[in-house]
């Protein structure tokens, strides 16, 4: 998915640039520059400078999604909100839901996802997991759902 940034100076007078890249590295043509401060340029390229920018990243991932999820559980186990069984088995389900989404297997990632969703609900019922903690689990774990497309 492309992303595009736009650099614009903000008003008459003031300078608007755009340096390539993070790498550190210097070159003759590295930084692109209003010329005279103008919004709408013209622009050109500057003198020798250090590169430097930023990174863009598209939307996480639903691996990513499941890895922050797993990272809530592991806070909860941490506190001792959950034991390390019950932190085990909801962790167990999303890690086999990643395993089935590198494989491409989108449907069995979903039913792993519902079943992860519904331990959590049984953790609310019996008083495991606070309202609170429930819908944050359960939030985490619809958003990678659908991210997939469940």
């Amino acid at each position: 998915m492309p992303y595009w940034l736009t650099v614009v100076a903000g008003a008459a007078g003031v300078n608007a640039g755009w340096s390539w890249n993070s790498i550190g590295d210097t070159s003759a043509i590295t930084f692109a520059s209003t010329q005279g401060g103008s919004p709408s340029g013209p622009w050109g390229v500057g003198v020798t400078s250090t590169r430097s920018a930023f990174q863009i990243n598209g939307p996480p991932t639903p691996q990513a999604l499941a890895s922050a999820v797993i990272g809530k559980i592991q806070a909860l186990a941490t506190e001792g909100v959950l034991t390390q069984r019950q932190a085990q088995g909801l962790i167990g389900k999303l890690t086999a839901a990643v395993r089935s989404l590198d494989s491409g297997r989108t449907e069995s990632a979903c039913n792993q996802l519902s079943a992860f969703l519904n331990q959590v609900h049984a953790f609310v019922i019996a008083g495991v997991l606070d309202a609170v903690a429930g819908q944050e689990l359960t939030g985490s774990g619809e958003s990678v759902r659908g991210v997939i497309g469940c």
